[in-house]
């Protein structure tokens, strides 16, 4: 018996948790928190344990008299319990590998050509060089296009002269699968990473460079607007690896200009967030920035966001940067009130809406790194919401009371 090794322990506030990564993050599975414990029952499972060896073990550490022992072990039996109905052991039969019969596509990287047209966008920043028919693109990157001398990451568009079959490898490419949903499947292939978008009819793969500096994206032959919808998405899970790797991290939510500094409303799909912000929007008149994403970053110690192009589904998006002046967790209520966080939670709610890359083990702790440095800077709460005025005006309250105590 081994835990799950998609689960890693961390602190958030010097709490532990078990907060899982890859496969898992598509699967959505949750994170848990642990006491002290439980986090060294996790430690112990490190090695392959039985259970009488691992019960011998806990009762060894924790030394109880006669009268405690029937406590210290039903309290063994219910972690093992949680651990199970999380699917968090190794030998749990409900847990399965659903990449492990994936075939990939055989692709390599190469050197894009020097004197191909090519478009230059800049987000939040970072610079970025398309190579490949400027039309490809559309007016999806409409206010970000930019010149530049230097640039952060090179996309090649590759189309090839004939709609030829694509070639699968069969079993003789080096390849470690991460993750595969619906919208993502993304192979580890040594010095790059492979990805392959099931939902996507004229994007066929794409290779990412481990540092971020060059991709390819490998497109079926001919222009049409569904390709051009299809590369603006596929452009994003690039640039979220980009921006992770310049320490930038990219949050779900719905954003609105209030008292000078960005505000941003976040919760699961169908919280309510967009409704959220219309209500301020038509209250207060105040601007709104974006409707589904934003990007977040720490410079010179302030916390601020940038523009960014992708909006979801609301056509709401501004290139500015902006003073960030807090993330409001929104949760369906049947009454309005603000509810104060604990620091953990507040770390650890705002990680679970962040969509940058959470792959492996590094770029968990790299979005845990950046969420304790934020949760430092600016406001965190939780908003228990309705859908009336009166929601948009309790927030408001707190947020003036925070701004001018």
């Amino acid at each position: 018996m081994r835990h799950n090794p998609n689960y890693l322990l961390r602190e958030i506030a010097h709490i532990p948790y078990l907060l899982p990564y890859g496969q898992l993050i598509a699967d959505h599975r949750p994170g848990v928190r642990l006491n002290k414990t439980g986090a060294w029952l996790w430690r112990q499972m490190e090695t392959n344990q039985t259970t009488e060896g691992l019960r011998s073990l806990f009762v060894s550490q924790f030394a109880p008299s006669p009268e405690e022992l029937p406590f210290l072990e039903k309290d063994f039996s219910q972690f093992l319990h949680t651990l199970q109905l999380y699917h968090m052991l190794e030998n749990d039969p409900s847990h399965t590998d659903s990449l492990e019969h994936t075939q990939a596509p055989l692709s390599y990287p190469s050197i894009p050509p020097t004197d191909a047209p090519h478009t230059s966008i800049c987000i939040g920043g970072l610079h970025i060089k398309i190579i490949g028919p400027r039309e490809a693109l559309g007016d999806y990157f409409h206010g970000y296009e930019s010149c530049f001398d230097t640039t952060c990451q090179t996309i090649t568009l590759r189309f090839p002269a004939s709609d030829t079959p694509q070639l699968f490898c069969s079993g003789h490419m080096d390849r470690t699968p991460l993750l595969h949903s619906r919208d993502l499947v993304l192979f580890d292939m040594g010095d790059f990473y492979l990805l392959l978008f099931p939902s996507m009819k004229y994007i066929r793969e794409a290779w990412l460079a481990k540092d971020a500096s060059q991709a390819d994206i490998h497109c079926v032959p001919g222009l049409r607007n569904p390709l051009r919808e299809e590369l603006f998405h596929a452009i994003r899970f690039l640039f979220l690896y980009l921006a992770q790797k310049h320490h930038r991290m990219v949050l779900h939510s719905a954003s609105l200009l209030y008292r000078r500094k960005a505000w941003l409303f976040s919760g699961s799909s169908g919280t309510g967030k967009s409704t959220h912000t219309n209500l301020w929007h038509k209250q207060f008149h105040v601007p709104l920035l974006n409707g589904d994403l934003n990007l977040l970053a720490l410079e010179n110690g302030k916390p601020v966001i940038h523009g960014l192009p992708w909006c979801g589904t609301s056509g709401i998006s501004q290139t500015g940067t902006y003073p960030l002046g807090g993330i409001i967790l929104l949760k369906q209520s049947q009454k309005d009130f603000m509810e104060t966080l604990s620091p953990d939670a507040r770390q650890l709610l705002v990680l679970q809406r962040l969509i940058s890359p959470v792959w492996t083990p590094d770029q968990l702790d790299a979005c845990l790194d950046f969420v304790e440095a934020l949760a430092d800077h600016i406001y965190i709460a939780r908003l228990h919401c309705t859908q009336k005025n009166t929601a948009a005006e309790t927030a408001r309250q707190e947020i003036d009371a925070y701004i001018s105590p």
